[in-house]
């Protein structure tokens, strides 16, 4: 004999209204899921029609989207990785690259507008979504005023897949263009691993040395990747910590 309780007829209604209102919730976040990769797939085929035909746009906008997984991911590769598209032009590859130079360098101004850079979290949030991913090696520059607010944003230079060369003599001559009095210095590893190497050890004590011989301060050296950030000052090698910078992430 079952000596199961019977399930009340209301308790079966709930039940079955939790069950549909779940699966509703899951039907409608596929479809807005879709929705969003048709808008990807949209935008890509009305970039590429300014130097494709119409079906050729379109399946190219297909491909580099199935090659790279979003819009994101293609306006984030490199030339040479959207040339890797069979029909892909050279000179639309060289757009879509700018589209999101040009995008980050947008965004970089919205966010950075007057905004303060008094602790290492700051230079850590600001730098890693725009240089985690970047295939290459580059350098970027943070300018500050004397309360460590934001004068400019500068991407210095670019270098390879595992290296890159900065000289401290331009980093001088350009924040004294600035009138800056202290800066942050950024740069990422494409390997994934933020962890210095002897090259990136050297060349902050070159840098900091010369800076110092202007009065600027080197508030920060921080390497970001896909693994992490790396901080120069939290991990003991920029002992002279400046007025005013907390080389902590917190």
């Amino acid at each position: 004999m079952d000596s199961a309780t019977p399930v009340p007829d209301s308790g079966r209604r709930k039940l079955g209204t939790l069950r549909d209102a779940r699966a509703a919730s899951v039907i409608a976040r596929q479809d807005l899921q879709a929705k969003a990769a048709q808008r990807e797939d949209e935008i890509l085929t009305q970039l590429l029609a300014m130097h494709h035909a119409e079906p050729l746009a379109r399946k190219l906008a297909e491909d580099l989207l199935r090659l790279f997984g979003t819009l994101d991911g293609v306006l984030h590769a490199s030339p040479a990785e959207l040339r890797l598209v069979p029909g892909l032009t050279e000179r639309a590859a060289l757009v879509i690259s700018y589209q999101r130079r040009l995008a980050d360098l947008l965004s970089r101004r919205r966010r950075s507008a007057q905004r303060s850079f008094s602790r290492l979290s700051a230079a850590i949030a600001h730098f890693t979504p725009s240089m985690a991913d970047l295939s290459v090696e580059t350098v970027r520059v943070l300018y500050l005023n004397p309360r460590n607010q934001l004068i400019a944003d500068e991407e210095l230079c670019r270098g390879t897949v595992n290296h890159v060369t900065l000289y401290p003599r331009e980093l001088v001559r350009r924040a004294l263009l600035r009138s800056a009095t202290a800066v942050i210095l950024a740069h990422n590893h494409p390997s994934g691993d933020p962890s210095p190497s002897a090259d990136d050890i050297s060349m902050t004590a070159q840098l900091e040395t010369a800076l110092a011989a202007v009065e600027i301060a080197l508030h920060d050296h921080v390497i970001v990747a896909r693994r992490g950030a790396f901080s120069f000052r939290s991990n003991g090698l920029l002992p002279n910590c400046p007025t005013g910078w907390e080389g902590v992430s917190r």
